[in-house]
């Protein structure tokens, strides 16, 4: 998709934003039903895409990581919209009494997500169920590092959405950059500190609001006190799971010096 296709979708989305501002809750359930739909109805499909863009991977690493996920965000945003969308009384200073606040939740309008390659199924549609159980229409850009699970949620998009409700940007990293320079009403991106850097600079533009989730360094700890076998058996699982390409993979371990030789020892077995 060229810029000026983005920017016109964008229009579009907008257009149909200010007509239905206030989704009630049955449009917001409808939409997370056909997210959970397209998600139920695929999996098989999901699994083999994203394998065939990993050079392999076990269709059960994939049951767990990128469809159980989604499946379980809607059914966790199905049970709590209700209570999400009504509006809450707040304290209220006394100097502005007899007055009272009240925290009325309101969709935004169109949101943008740009989602990585490590988990293409789950980082692209749980950003977007989250939007949808907010009242909002989405515009996504997954990752060209995994064109055949993109292309997938493309064309299932299409199929289960109108797309005023939900529009999938294929293209390279320079379509990645038009993308993030568009005036959404939130950006979310998920990827590397660096590129989140160039996503910021590129939403500040536009005073676009974001929510960025970015990989980092995380430590392991462990205490005099830790269970070493159940200790490493869980670092390792972090460390190893989907090839260790998740952003809270453990990446060092803190311990004490006396216990040091013992974790190599039994990280080796």
């Amino acid at each position: 998709m060229q810029p000026e296709d983005m920017r016109a979708m964008l229009e579009r989305q907008k257009r149909a934003h200010l007509a239905d501002m206030s989704p009630d809750a049955a449009q917001r359930m409808d939409r997370l039903d056909r997210l959970a739909a397209m998600t139920n109805e695929n999996v098989d499909a999901i699994s083999d895409a994203i394998s065939a863009d990993f050079g392999n991977r076990a269709r059960q690493e994939t049951l767990l990581a990128d469809i159980y996920t989604v499946q379980s965000g809607v059914t966790h945003a199905r049970r709590h919209v209700r209570s999400w969308m009504k509006p809450r009384r707040v304290a209220t200073a006394l100097t502005m009494r007899p007055g009272h606040n009240r925290l009325m939740p309101q969709p935004l309008g169109v949101v943008g997500v740009v989602s990585p390659w490590n988990y293409p199924y789950d980082l692209a549609i749980g950003p977007t169920l989250a939007a949808f159980a907010a009242g909002n229409r989405v515009m996504l850009k997954p990752s060209e590092v995994t064109p055949r699970t993109s292309e997938l949620i493309a064309r299932l998009a299409e199929k289960f959405f109108k797309p005023e409700e939900l529009c999938v940007v294929l293209g390279d990293a320079k379509a990645g950059q038009a993308f993030t320079e568009l005036p959404f009403d939130h950006l979310i991106f998920t990827g590397s500190t660096p590129v989140g850097r160039l996503v910021a600079q590129a939403a500040a533009k536009n005073l676009t609001p974001m929510t960025l989730e970015l990989g980092g360094k995380s430590p392991a700890i462990l205490d005099a006190s830790a269970d070493m076998d159940r200790a490493t058996a869980s670092i390792m699982h972090g460390k190893c799971f989907n090839a260790g390409q998740t952003c809270i993979a453990p990446d060092y371990v803190l311990a004490p010096k006396d216990r040091i030789g013992g974790f190599v020892e039994t990280v080796a077995q």
